[in-house]
């Protein structure tokens, strides 16, 4: 159900436009089979160009409220995705992703390529990447404006540490980050992590995370 509700929000234009145009059709053959072609009865059924006229202002006002939907749609996407942008950037999850990142770098050497224990402030981060997960199934960010910022991370999270989040005392909560990862993880777009030998190899990302650490502090 959920599902065919997804696809009628996509799809509203084009079935206004097709109601509109079912209703063009029907309306201006209600009272005669030849009045498509209005222009000849014009003298003899002036109703046939009133039926037309009425069709295509439906037609216009259809197509005019689904504009004005999908502007007003993606507008709130777009508050929406700056109000996370600017809480993934401030200095409490600049910390965390420090954190994590030395939770990381740590352990490189000492526990390769195993599942590692996430720190406490790690936990902020995955809950966040999970509400933005829970945003695009709720249709109120884009996927691939999220894919563009957040892929990196979503992907090393996912690739690192992404059995414990995937345990099973913990779904149903982080679906949403594990449902996000998966389809990042299947789509043709480009990321730095693709697997657990890239996260453990890219020591550049994650000095970079560490680094936030320095920038978060002087900012507190």
């Amino acid at each position: 159900m959920k599902g065919i509700h997804g696809w009628f929000k996509k799809h509203l234009g084009w079935v206004l436009l097709g109601v509109a145009g079912i209703i063009l059709i029907v309306f201006c053959n209600l009272h005669d089979p030849v009045s498509m072609r209005f222009w000849n009865h014009l003298t003899y059924k002036s109703e046939a160009l009133a039926a037309w006229v009425a069709a295509l202002a439906t037609v216009v006002l259809a197509f005019g409220l689904w504009l004005t939907m999908r502007s007003m749609r993606i507008s709130a996407q777009v508050a929406t995705f700056q109000i996370m942008y600017e809480r993934f950037n401030a200095p409490n999850m600049r910390y965390a992703r420090a954190v994590l990142a030395k939770t990381h770098l740590q352990h490189k050497v000492e526990e390769p390529l195993k599942d590692l224990f996430i720190p406490s402030v790690g936990w902020l981060i995955i809950g966040f990447l999970n509400q933005v997960g829970k945003l695009i199934e709720d249709e109120r960010l884009d996927f691939e404006d999220v894919e563009l910022i957040y892929a990196d991370h979503v992907m090393a999270i996912g690739e690192r540490w992404g059995t414990r989040v995937n345990d099973e005392s913990h779904l149903p909560r982080y679906a949403p980050f594990c449902n996000m990862y998966k389809k990042m993880k299947e789509s043709n777009s480009s990321h730095v992590f693709r697997n657990e030998l890239d996260v453990y190899y890219d020591r550049a990302f994650w000095e970079c995370e560490e680094s936030l650490d320095a920038t978060a502090k002087a900012e507190c």
